[in-house]
């Protein structure tokens, strides 16, 4: 029996010390309410038979005003014990639907920075396209926007035939031949083919 269970039966029906006087009847039921609460967490009370049993002893002393009054008060106690444990299992549900919501975004999180890795490996350069104002010979290049740090990660010589401009500000993927070039002093991209990746999702 864990102490916060302890605690509660103690609070609602005095134990220890749970049988009033020498009514062996009604220390009986008593004792049918700590073997119900004794080694089960207070989500897994079900105090179905211990009420029942309450309510048979209530109609056996029905004749006795002493007796059947600390019997309904035991009634009374199961009532707070059975909305503390059906507290307990709505928190339990609530607390694992939480953290089963919290494994699905992981869960989802991980597939999408998956598929994006695996997206990435399948080009040579991943960004979103600006146009700009550097040259190379006599052709404007386009910038590509690093996903991560917003600073320029290469500069794109496109071939006539493929439209860049209408790629601006959309995230693509690049393939084509690098290398560093010392007049732009930045990598240069020797573009084959560009991918509008926003238009997959």
């Amino acid at each position: 029996m864990t102490r916060i269970s302890i605690l509660i039966v103690a609070a609602a029906v005095g134990w220890p010390g749970i049988g009033d006087g020498d009514d062996p009847e009604l220390k009986r039921v008593d004792g049918l309410l700590l073997a119900e609460t004794a080694s089960k967490p207070v989500e897994e009370w079900r105090l179905e038979s211990v009420r029942s049993a309450y309510e048979a002893l209530a109609r056996q002393v029905a004749g006795d005003a002493e007796r059947r009054r600390v019997v309904e008060d035991r009634l009374k106690k199961v009532d707070g014990l059975e909305r503390t444990a059906e507290a307990a299992r709505k928190f339990v549900a609530a607390t694992s639907k939480s953290l089963e919501l919290d494994r699905e975004f992981d869960r989802l999180e991980r597939r999408l920075i998956d598929a994006e890795r695996a997206r990435g490996r399948a080009f040579d350069a991943v960004g979103f396209v600006q146009p700009s104002a550097r040259m190379h010979k006599g052709r404007k290049l386009f910038a590509l926007i690093g996903l991560r740090d917003g600073a320029v990660s290469a500069y794109l010589d496109v071939p006539p035939g493929l439209d860049a401009r209408s790629l601006t500000a959309r995230r693509v993927g690049v393939r084509g031949k690098s290398r560093y070039d010392p007049d732009l002093k930045a990598r240069l991209m020797t573009v084959r083919d560009l991918v509008n990746l926003e238009a997959r999702e």
